[in-house]
């Protein structure tokens, strides 16, 4: 008589599937201790499977080891009327719906002590037929929450989610759903989609994505949560079902990842004819502290017969909102909500906001609305809709300017509210700022030189290069936000120093190569002072920022040097600049510095990438590119122009399209500047060095679509087939084959198992005895460039352990041990034998020898003996088996 056991046990047919939707939340107590709340959601029509009592595992986590603490058990139901179904203290929960029930589970724990700690919650079964998850009637239901429970964070409260997570849309019809979430504590909150968890308590370490889980979106239209607000946009559904969607909401102090909330959530999606609510509020707006912000909020139905509830979204809750903002909280009238409009279906709100210094922050404030229909209607629909609203300080003022020696002075008027910092912005010319909402464009053209204490009104910039121009402007830093920069200042100064005009190549050659320098006299100079005759000093240095000057000539009388001395203009930038000296030899001044423009070409397939990088103290309104065509030498001719307003150090590109492969092109860029000041040369003309390159494809094709795949496996057998669909022709038209790679872990890493050539899309594997691996694909095209790999298949063993009932240990070579007699996918094992009165006789960890029949090397008498196993499993989740029975010795 043999005994089968089988290691995969399939969800019992005696469990009806109901799990719909859920979250777990907690509030602080007391050191170490926490209420906690599981809310769970139903198919309240599912025969035998009201929870009237649940369990609540509390897991430690330390890095990536987790560690089961401890399991409340028989956690009775909180919520709703006392009735029949369910034993005191347990109550019946309150139905939404007339198939959806809310359930709440309330516990106090103690944990050992401070750590990270994971509340896991879990259910036998989903409700049937879920659009976007394989057999969900036979899924687990599954959340969890993580708690930080450090006493040096301070109290630590889970965040609130204060809407239902079921929800109605219609095909065809925009839907939004907001979760209504906030933090007690006021910590920031980020939402994210992840896939529906699964989790096994009698088989898993740990939780895992449900089988074959795809987003709503696979279904028809996009599907989208705001990581800031959690709102979830929905459009549109296009397929009726019930779907099922995950959402981490992740809870952050002072910019540290503190904890998160698991929400699974259930949305039905029906055919109608009715149209949802339209609400009308800004979506965001911004307002400088001190103003008053007034908007008037606006809901309707598009249907004239229809009437519409127009709602502030939980009241207005919620440390993130400015309903609870002091001083000076926001107000909206009428007050008093739902706002009910019919014949016509119209309401609207006036939001009113006077705000003060202490509402300035980094983070926005969110206001949430909300509006449906007639609940008549099946489904009713809804809106959700929510205004961010920021904060921001007031500048500085009164900004000016006083030049100095080699210096300039800044002194400014400090704003109403009181700023922690300002920063300090210079550039050698007037910029423009395009003012966006909230200031958030950056200070293009312009460079950060300094940061001071808000407690100061003035700052020296010095060691300034010459420049005949100076402009400024200031932003004041509150609380980790910035204000609109100030009004622009500029002063120009008196030209009496050099200046520099030219730094061209005008030989590119490795060692022989030449630039030409060229400069400008100062426009105001004491001869008394400074008694002629003058001379210039020339030094260079190598790259574009270096500062190891050489002299490379002396003496000099005119304004300008052809410098051909050795350089190498085809592997690197030079650095000029000019000393000059009056008659005495005694040095006047030195010039500013500027960098000849370096050109280095990227080959692509039928394109050169050309990518130039200046640092120039003056300001360059023009690129001119020119390019000579094969074969070479060829003449040059201008291709483009590009405009551009560049001072300083700054890095350009130009894609040169539809050119031959393997054909060489040669390039230079040509620069049109000037100083934008009377009485200095202009244009000023630089020319880069000349750059010579061939295009060739080195673009890898794309991968193939996912969505394509076609996947089987045979876990006994250990096959694996792989089917898949050409690439998009756009990307992928050129590719020649494909790549099969393989890992033990989806991270990797990878070994290639083969190349697949086109146009066979197909790969047939038998694995070397594990499916616990992972399988990803890459594109390789016909000039061998090769894609990244792919997201990875991964797939999973199928373990059995088949364990007789008896074994004849009487030497004939037939059945003389106890040890399976089919396996797979074992990775170690345990077995511990028992007498009839609980004494242990015997241990090991020899699979193939699990007992041989023996106790203190003699024989055993016959009779029967109890077993405990416990395997680990190669799986790609660990998992630990255990198992106890009976065995009959018979001799």
């Amino acid at each position: 008589m043999w005994r089968l056991l089988l290691l995969i046990p399939p969800v019992s047919a005696l469990w009806a599937t109901h799990g719909l939707a859920g979250q777990i939340s907690y509030t602080y107590l007391g050191p170490n201790r926490y209420r906690v709340t599981v809310t769970y959601y139903s198919d309240s029509a599912a025969a035998g499977v009201d929870r009237c009592f649940i369990d609540l595992e509390v897991w430690s986590v330390i890095g990536t080891n987790k560690t089961l603490v401890a399991t409340y058990t028989n956690i009775p139901r909180s919520n709703g009327p006392a009735g029949p179904g369910c034993s005191s203290p347990a109550r019946i929960g309150v139905r939404l719906r007339p198939r959806v029930k809310r359930s709440d589970y309330t516990v106090e724990i103690t944990l050992p002590g401070p750590g990270q700690y994971e509340l896991r919650f879990t259910d036998f079964a989903r409700v049937e037929n879920v659009r976007n998850m394989a057999n969900s009637g036979a899924t687990s239901f599954y959340v969890e929450t993580l708690l930080n429970n450090n006493p040096f964070i301070g109290t630590n409260n889970s965040p609130i989610l204060l809407n239902d997570p079921i929800d109605d849309a219609c095909t065809g019809r925009l839907w939004t759903h907001n979760p209504g979430a906030y933090d007690p504590d006021g910590d920031s909150l980020v939402f994210r989609l992840i896939a529906c968890q699964q989790y096994d308590p009698g088989t898993m370490q740990n939780p895992i994505p449900v089988a074959n889980y795809q987003f709503p979106s696979a279904f028809g239209g996009s599907f989208t949560i705001d990581p800031q607000t959690g709102l979830i946009t929905w459009d549109t559904p296009q397929q009726v079902g019930v779907y099922n969607i995950a959402i981490l909401i992740q809870e952050y102090r002072n910019g540290r990842l503190i904890g998160y909330v698991i929400r699974d959530m259930a949305i039905f999606v029906l055919p109608c004819l009715n149209r949802p609510p339209v609400i009308e509020v800004p979506a965001e707006t911004c307002i400088t502290a001190g103003q008053r912000l007034t908007f008037t909020a606006r809901a309707y139905d598009p249907d004239p017969t229809d009437s519409v509830y127009f709602y502030l979204n939980n009241a207005g809750l919620g440390f993130n909102g400015p309903f609870q903002a002091q001083p000076s909280p926001a107000t909206i009238s009428p007050s008093t909500f739902p706002l009910i409009g019919f014949n016509p279906p119209s309401v609207s709100a006036v939001f009113n906001w006077q705000t003060t210094c202490q509402h300035i922050r980094a983070n926005f404030y969110q206001v949430d609305w909300y509006a449906h229909d007639n609940l008549n209607h099946r489904p009713p629909l809804a809106a959700n809709a929510v205004t961010k609203i920021f904060v921001i300080g007031p500048p500085p003022t009164g900004l000016t300017l006083t030049p100095g020696p080699r210096q300039i002075t800044l002194t400014w008027q400090a704003p109403a509210c009181p700023p922690d910092a300002y920063e300090i912005y210079r550039s050698p010319i007037p910029q423009a700022y395009a003012d966006t909402p909230c200031c958030r464009s950056p200070l293009n053209g312009y460079t950060l030189v300094a940061t001071v204490p808000g407690t100061t009104t003035s700052f020296t910039d010095a060691d300034l290069e010459f420049s005949p121009r100076y402009c400024y402007r200031l932003r004041a830093r509150y609380r980790g936000s910035l204000s609109c920069p100030s009004e622009e200042v500029c002063i120009e100064l008196p030209i009496n120093f050099p200046l520099m005009l030219q730094d061209s190549v005008h030989t590119t050659d490795a060692q022989n190569g030449a630039i030409w320098v060229a400069w400008q006299s100062p426009l105001v100079l004491d001869s008394t002072f400074f008694p002629p005759p003058y001379t210039y000093t020339l030094e260079r240095t190598e790259g574009f920022t270096g500062t190891a000057f050489q002299t490379i000539a002396t003496g000099l009388t005119d304004e300008g040097y052809l410098d051909q001395n050795g350089l190498s203009t085809s592997t690197r930038p030079y650095r000029y600049r000019v000393r000059l000296l009056d008659g005495t030899g005694r040095e006047i001044a030195s010039s500013n510095t500027a960098t000849s423009i370096f050109l280095t070409i990227q080959p692509r397939d039928g394109a050169l990438l050309l990518r130039w990088e200046q640092n120039v103290p003056w300001i360059n309104d023009t690129f001119f590119i020119y390019r000579a065509d094969p074969p070479q030498p060829g003449t040059f001719t201008r291709i483009a122009a590009i405009p551009v307003q560049a001072t300083g150090r700054q890095t350009f590109t130009y894609l040169d399209q539809g050119l031959q492969n393997d054909q060489t092109y040669c390039y230079y860029v040509l620069s049109r500047g000037s100083y934008g000041v009377a009485g200095i040369r202009a244009p000023l003309w630089n020319a880069s060095n000349k750059a010579c390159e061939a295009p060739r494809d080195t673009t890898p094709p794309c991968l193939p679509d996912p969505a394509t795949y076609q996947i089987e496996s045979d876990c006994e057998n250990y096959l694996i087939d792989i089917r898949w669909d050409k690439p998009d022709s756009t990307c992928g038209g050129d590719v020649g084959s494909y790549g099969v790679y393989f890992a033990y872990q989806p991270e990797g890493p990878y070994t290639r198992i083969t190349y697949i050539q086109e146009p066979e899309r197909r790969f047939r594997w038998r694995a070397p005895q594990t499916l616990n691996l992972c399988i990803a694909l890459t594109a390789r095209d016909t000039s061998g460039n090769e894609s990244a790999l792919s997201a990875p298949i991964c797939f999973d063993n199928c373990p059995i352990l088949m364990l007789p009932n008896t074994f004849t240990p009487n030497g004939d070579g037939i059945n003389d041990v106890f040890r399976p007699f089919i396996y797979r996918n074992v990775r170690s094992i345990r077995c511990w034998i028992y007498d009839r009165w609980g004494a242990l006789i015997s241990e090991s960890r020899d699979i193939e020898r699990l007992w041989d029949g023996t106790y203190r090397g003699a024989p055993a008498p016959e009779g029967t003996y109890f077993f405990v196993v416990e395997a680990e499993l190669d799986t790609r989740e660990p998992r630990i088996f255990r198992k106890a029975g009976s065995i009959t010795l018979l001799r």
